[in-house]
């Protein structure tokens, strides 16, 4: 028979094990409230930018297109910057749950009871921490495509008016789709554990 735990034992894991449930808790939260804030940034600067193109588009002057270029440059790189958060968000998440799976082994090897049978999830069946097409995932690949949307103007707007705007359009896909995989793969590579 294997001894029980003593009290300071046991409220010293119910400790551990609260902290650690609310560490899990904050990443998802945090996560959201990042994503929702980086969309609300975009959808507000995007609204400015389409504001003051569609006053006169015609009459969009060189310091009109610099300032739209330079915001637009801005918001590409904060959408990095927030791409990075999630991928921090994360590892974050993924500290604690196997924080939480190595609490729950020590509590395995020290029962009396027969729990391991009523915990499924361990670190052997823990997702991979740069698991694709998950929630985390899906975020980071959000806020990819909508700093990717920003470069794309950066191009059209900043590339030469002697470009044909199907050739300026054409580079901007490229760049955009080029961001994004650069991206995906930032978060991939960073998260590769």
């Amino acid at each position: 028979m294997k001894p029980t735990n003593s009290v300071v034992e046991n409220n010293l894991l119910d400790l551990e094990f609260g902290y650690i449930q609310m560490t899990i808790n904050q990443t998802i939260e945090d996560r959201y409230r990042v994503l929702n804030f980086y969309i609300g940034i975009a959808a507000t600067v995007a609204s400015v930018l389409v504001g003051v193109i569609s006053l006169q588009p015609e009459s969009v002057n060189s310091t009109a297109k610099l300032g739209i270029g330079m915001l637009s440059g801005i918001m590409w790189l904060v959408g990095v910057i927030f791409t990075l958060m999630l991928i921090r968000l994360r590892q974050a998440w993924y500290s604690a749950v196997t924080s939480l799976n190595q609490l729950k082994s020590y509590m395995i090897a020290h029962s009396v009871t027969g729990i391991e049978t009523a915990i499924r999830w361990q670190n052997d069946r823990l997702p991979a921490q740069n698991k694709l097409w998950s929630i985390h995932f899906y975020a980071a690949l959000l806020v990819a495509i909508i700093s990717s949307i920003f470069l794309a103007v950066i191009a059209i707007i900043g590339l030469s008016d002697t470009m044909s705007l199907g050739l300026r359009t054409v580079i901007a896909l490229v760049l955009s789709t080029a961001n994004v995989l650069g991206q995906v793969g930032l978060y991939y590579w960073m998260l590769r554990g």
